[in-house]
């Protein structure tokens, strides 16, 4: 890994980051799980990131690509 002047990470090409956002089912009782909403994953490509969004089914068992960009409301 190299860094710039500023001490941010420079990423060559082919670098993937990938990020998954949930929450507790219960913040009181973790054993109860987590409710997967969305995984992005990040390739970097001849000097361009490329973005995917993936939308988990309600039963976390498979991630759909979401090129709309659709919202989600969590409670």
């Amino acid at each position: 890994m190299e860094y710039n002047g500023e001490g941010f990470p420079v990423f060559p090409d082919n670098t993937i980051l990938a990020k998954t956002f949930y929450y507790n089912i219960d913040e009181r009782n973790p054993d109860l799980g987590k409710k997967i909403i969305e995984t992005r994953v990040l390739i970097k490509k001849a000097g361009i990131w490329e973005i995917g969004n993936y939308i988990w089914n309600e039963d976390q068992t498979d991630a759909i690509r979401d090129e709309a960009g659709a919202t989600q409301n969590i409670s």
